[in-house]
């Protein structure tokens, strides 16, 4: 193993040798053909993680023909200084919809910027604000666009829109999922979809905005509903809320969340479960959907409130929750509204944000 900072090409060739177990002529050759490849990444202005290097360098493997990659000429330009970006990341090769979609928004005086991948896209949004972001459900870490877009309140009301195949879209849900703006499903009827895309140019999106939106999925387990409230606390913490507004607020939402997983679910792990977080000037709302038939809320809510009540008479002094309160009651402890659909599989939780 080399350890020292300063190494030989020889050396570096040696290292590269013993880990693929081939010759040290093959490795320095190899080591070429990253450099040139790498050298041309960098011109174009291209992201490329290292584990994706050997890929781009090599020809199905065989070591005997590696070569230098030159990457495709960009479609379309990168955003010109002081112009309007819309990003759109993708794998495929699908040149009409990202022709069609570089002449729609260049008519209107916007910049369409190509990645090949969220990381790409991630990274590339950190030099320049977006307009709005498409990207296709077949990248591997469209998951990564969505949550890091839609849980920064600087970025949050950044339009995130998606394309997906049927199949893809209605697949079951396995992991918490921070939901797009809009999903598009394939087919889609693409001059009526660039259409409805005008409007938005009209509004800076790049803008901090006094509201913040947050939509998820996610399986009922344990795990995912805690880093659901994990997730959203961090996203409260980043939008200027304190530890004193947001503890009391995410411990509310696990108890909803586990209400509705243990009571409309019946403990099934596979049904899935829905939250929105909203986020204004005025207050904190979040909502819990389950997919369960409701129950008699209203009932609930009556015994939860009259054992309240009972509790600030018996206990005027005494602070924080009484031992063996019921989810509903702690909830209505830690916020300021519990609210519920006629149906009752359907839950909100509103927190005043006062001062």
């Amino acid at each position: 193993m080399v350890t020292t900072s300063r190494i030989t090409a020889e050396s570096l060739a040696q290292e590269v040798a013993r880990r693929l177990e081939t010759s040290v002529d093959d490795a320095l050759r190899l080591l070429e053909v990253v450099s040139a490849t790498v050298a041309e990444l960098t011109h174009d202005g291209s992201i490329v993680e290292l584990s994706d290097l050997f890929a781009l360098s090599s020809n199905n493997g065989e070591t005997a023909t590696w070569r230098p990659v030159k990457p495709a000429p960009p479609t379309m330009p990168t955003a010109q200084p002081g112009r309007i970006a819309v990003y759109y990341a993708s794998r495929r090769t699908d040149q009409p919809l990202v022709e069609e979609l570089g002449r729609f928004y260049a008519e209107r005086g916007a910049s369409l910027i190509c990645a090949r991948s969220g990381a790409e896209l991630l990274a590339r949004l950190e030099r320049q604000p977006a307009a709005a972001v498409l990207f296709d459900g077949q990248i591997d870490d469209w998951r990564d666009i969505v949550r890091e877009i839609k849980c920064d309140p600087k970025t949050n009301a950044v339009p995130v829109v998606g394309l997906f195949p049927q199949s893809l879209w209605h697949a079951p849900v396995h992991a918490l999922t921070v939901q797009p703006d809009e999903v598009l499903v394939e087919p889609v009827d693409l001059p009526d979809f660039v259409r409805t895309r005008a409007a938005e140019l009209d509004d800076p999106f790049h803008e901090e905005h006094d509201f913040f939106t947050l939509d998820l999925r996610l399986p009922g387990k344990q795990s995912q509903r805690d880093e659901a409230c994990n997730l959203i606390q961090e996203a409260l913490f980043r939008a200027g809320l304190n530890e004193a507004f947001v503890r009391p607020a995410r411990d509310a939402l696990a108890d909803a969340l586990e209400n509705a997983w243990r009571h409309g679910h019946g403990h099934d792990d596979g049904k899935v479960l829905r939250v929105r977080v909203m986020l204004d000037a005025t207050r904190l709302a979040m909502a819990v959907a389950d997919e369960g038939t409701g129950f008699e809320h209203e009932a609930e809510l009556f015994r939860a409130r009259m054992q309240l009540a009972r509790a600030a008479e018996s206990r005027p002094r005494r602070r924080g929750p009484a031992t063996g309160d019921g989810g509903l009651v702690r909830m209505l402890r830690r916020v300021n509204r519990v609210d519920y659909n006629r149906v009752g599989n359907y839950i909100v939780l509103t927190k005043y944000r006062r001062g």
